[in-house]
């Protein structure tokens, strides 16, 4: 079962000082698609259970420091 040839990526941006700041983080930019890893019995041909790659995934934060 071919597994790989996908490329995993991921942008982080952050804007403030050391005690407040505002974070975005985009994973898969890309939108690459592509299997992990396999699970599952190595002999059921048919139908190959895997884990594919985390979907394009947008992600806004806030930080705070007290």
């Amino acid at each position: 079962m071919p597994q790989g040839g996908y490329l995993r990526s991921e942008l982080t941006a952050r804007l403030g000082h050391e005690r407040r700041a505002a974070v975005l983080r985009i994973s898969n930019p890309l939108n690459q698609e592509g299997v992990r890893y396999g699970i599952g019995s190595p002999y059921q041909l048919a139908e190959p259970q895997a884990v594919p790659v985390l979907p394009l995934t947008v992600r806004l934060s806030f930080e705070a420091a007290f």
